[in-house]
């Protein structure tokens, strides 16, 4: 709901949210019932249109569809609110249903993923999907969405999500840096028409894709990191499979994933340094258990954003990566951004 405010201009005042009221709104409107939903984001918006407006004509979208209204096309709006609403099966949902609108309405108001708006790297209409995460353009460029990997192997050629969002669409790329990977491919941020709601957004609230880490943009990241976190709060897509999350306490489940990138979930036992190099043990038996690898090099980067290694010992860690057999499973953490603390440490 706050993207879809942001997005058209009428920004939520927070500090005039009763939390429990929007829950209990919340949760009546994704049944069908969206008359509570008329009082709190009334009073949420900062910048109210009132005017006698039914509860589907929330305030941010009837700014949003503003100038459609004008020209007579005022069931624009009911559309969207129907698509949203026949998306939003539970909160993961209207995320998701959320961000897929917002690919759709006119900008009005300041760009909700400014951290990903990088440099413009071309645009183009995209006229095949390649695999899961990568298209090519009518002039022959093959494009890779930046900031994600597929989810589990035995899906990742599963084209459809990427499809049903880009197959014959308009799309502009913005990046760091438009040179080539090593198969040929540009990494870019990709985005429909004017929309400033990037795809890999879409993808990730969906639970089609995972979060890579190795975006260096932390504004950006933090865009697709909350993406990820509501689909997988909700369940949806690769989530709703309780092995999309590998336990440490089951490294045979983690090893039998080799050269995938994949989720891990568990209790830090150790933490040891031997050489260049740390080691987050998981288990005992370095044969066997997983365990998680740092160089040296990389320590000054988490401490810098706050980690000291040897803190992680007795905590609760989610890491991402590729996974390697090194003895037992192993992942190496070359950003920072591969390891997140859990809330019930």
């Amino acid at each position: 709901m706050a993207l879809l405010a942001e997005r058209a201009g009428h920004p939520l005042d927070f500090d005039k949210l009763d939390p429990h009221e929007m829950l209990d709104a919340m949760i009546a409107s994704f049944d069908g019932d969206e008359a509570k939903l008329a009082n709190p984001s009334s009073a949420l918006s900062a910048n109210p249109i009132g005017n006698g407006l039914t509860s589907i004509d929330h305030p941010f979208v009837a700014r949003a569809f503003s100038d459609r209204m004008a020209a007579g096309i005022g069931q624009t709006k009911i559309c969207v609110m129907r698509r949203l609403r026949k998306t939003a099966g539970r909160c993961g949902g209207f995320v998701a249903a959320a961000l897929r609108c917002s690919l759709m309405l006119p900008t009005t108001g300041p760009a909700i993923a400014a951290g990903c708006a990088f440099e413009a790297q071309g645009d183009g209409r995209v006229a095949a999907i390649i695999d899961a995460r990568s298209f090519r353009l009518e002039d022959g460029r093959e494009i890779r969405l930046a900031g994600i990997e597929p989810v589990a192997a035995e899906k990742s050629n599963d084209m459809s999500a990427l499809s049903a969002v880009l197959a014959g669409r308009e799309v502009t790329l913005r990046g760091e840096d438009d040179g080539p990977d090593r198969y040929g491919r540009q990494a870019a941020f990709v985005f429909l028409g004017a929309s400033d709601t990037p795809v890999q957004a879409v993808l990730l609230a969906q639970g089609d894709a995972l979060v890579s880490a190795d975006v260096t943009d932390r504004a950006c990241a933090a865009i697709l990191t909350a993406a990820e976190a509501a689909a997988r709060q909700a369940r949806r897509g690769t989530w709703a499979d309780p092995a999309a999350i590998k336990n440490t306490e089951s490294p045979g489940d983690i090893l039998a994933g080799i050269g995938r990138f994949t989720v891990v979930e568990g209790k830090v036992l150790s933490v040891r340094q031997a050489g260049a190099t740390t080691y987050l043990n998981f288990g005992r038996n370095w044969t066997r258990d997983f365990a998680v690898t740092i160089s040296k090099r990389m320590v000054a980067s988490f401490e810098a954003a706050g980690i000291v290694l040897k803190s992680l010992e007795n905590r609760r860690i989610r890491v991402r990566g590729w996974v390697e057999a090194r003895g037992g499973p192993r992942i190496e953490a070359l950003r920072v951004g591969q390891i997140e603390l859990l809330g019930e440490n």
